[in-house]
């Protein structure tokens, strides 16, 4: 299989296939993980993940952004049967 993978035309267009979609998973990685995670943001992610995951720096701050854990805010007046005092 190995002979076939490497030594014949195609053979090298599963290659350059495989690594097509190795390099696309790998460079959308972050956009992945923020969809995964929740993020609140994804669609900006996605953006940026466009526009700046083509620098190793831009690459590894959006990943770094994806991981962060984005709690959601909620307000707790005390009143535990849900309705307000005022």
């Amino acid at each position: 299989m190995i002979h076939w993978l490497f030594n014949t035309p195609a053979g090298s267009v599963v290659c350059v296939l495989l690594a097509v979609i190795f390099g696309l998973l790998l460079y959308f990685l972050p956009t992945l993980v923020a969809i995964a995670g929740h993020h609140p943001h994804p669609y900006w992610m996605f953006s940026l993940n466009i526009a700046l995951a083509w620098t190793i720096l831009g690459w590894a701050v959006l990943l770094a952004w994806s991981l962060i854990q984005h709690d959601t805010v909620t307000f707790d007046d005390g009143e535990s049967d849900g309705y307000s005092k005022y």
